[in-house]
């Protein structure tokens, strides 16, 4: 009952979120509204849409390094990032990458991964233009150990009988 529970206020966030972006693709297009695009970013995060958080995490973000608020685009990258850190729940972590369970990474889609190393990257500038250096390398260096972790489940598989080449997984352990 209670993981029923669960799938139901994700559904309903969910709904919440999308309503709330279609309010916001109707008002006016020159008018940036932080408080209810930040709104609609946590919605999104509520439902564990990683994909949706992600790309609004990384679109609020950066307008908010334009206008120097460096800390603020810092959180909401985090908070999009701690979806996936909190998808193994309570389980004990096994290997990670960049803070992310292996289980999880193999289990996200490309673009998501995408997004994942778009977000600690933009972190890791977020960071380095606060003068947190060290901050700012931690967060580059989640982003490559992501990157590694995809090259390290995909192996090249060529058939030169054919002139193919393509993915083949390969564990990571």
């Amino acid at each position: 009952l209670s993981v029923m529970l669960a799938e139901r206020k994700q559904e309903m966030h969910e709904h919440v979120a999308v309503s709330m972006e279609r309010a916001l693709e109707d008002e006016s297009h020159h008018k940036i509204d932080f408080e209810k695009q930040i709104t609609v970013l946590k919605h999104w995060k509520s439902s564990w849409s990683f994909t949706k958080a992600s790309l609004l995490a990384l679109n609020i973000g950066g307008q908010l390094m334009i206008l120097g608020l460096n800390s603020q685009a810092i959180l909401l990258f985090d908070d999009a990032i701690d979806i996936l850190k909190e998808m193994n729940g309570d389980e004990p972590a096994g290997i990670s990458f960049g803070g992310i369970s292996e289980e999880v990474l193999d289990a996200i889609y490309a673009i998501e991964l995408e997004n994942l190393i778009k977000l600690e990257v933009a972190k890791g500038k977020a960071y380095s233009t606060l003068g947190n250096h060290i901050a700012g390398a931690l967060a580059y260096q989640s982003a490559l150990d992501v990157s590694f972790a995809f090259a390290l489940a995909c192996s090249f598989v060529v058939n030169p009988s054919h002139h193919t080449v393509s993915l083949s997984p390969v564990p990571l352990s």
